[in-house]
Parts: C-alpha cells; sequence; structure tokens
C-alpha cells in the first residue's frame, strides 16, 4: 500500500471516529478500539496497534467523555 493510499484510509478512520454516534456505550468502546487498531496499523505496525490500543484500554482512555474531549488520538 502507497503512502498516499494509507493516508486516505486514515484520514476516513479518523472521520469515523469523530462523527461516532454514542448509542451502546460497551459497542462504542469495542467499535472505536477497532477503528484505532486499524488505524495505527495502516501508519504503523500490528504490534504497535496491539500495545497502543491495550495501553488505551487499561488507562480508561476509551470512555465516551474522553472520545468527546480528543482523548483518542
Amino acid at each position: 500500500m502507497e503512502k498516499s493510499e494509507q493516508r486516505i484510509l486514515a484520514a476516513q478512520i479518523k472521520g469515523r471516529i469523530a462523527e461516532f454516534e454514542h448509542k451502546n456505550e460497551c459497542f462504542t468502546r469495542g467499535a472505536i478500539a477497532g477503528m484505532l487498531w486499524c488505524l495505527y496499523l495502516i501508519e504503523h505496525d500490528k504490534t504497535y496497534a496491539d500495545q497502543r490500543v491495550k495501553a488505551l484500554e487499561e488507562a480508561g482512555s476509551l470512555d465516551q467523555d474522553d472520545m468527546e474531549r480528543g482523548g483518542c488520538c
């Protein structure tokens, strides 16, 4: 995948995260964790994606209030 394609995919994922509606808190955490994992995978690699999402989950940074303050990225 070329860098320009990576940037386009990353922008699409970031847009989805920004406009995601928080209807079900458990689903929201999982969906956002999945989107972030994909974003980190595209921008870095699988090991980085795994570590980063795990760290966010452990820190509680995938909570709705943190997302609204921009704590996801």
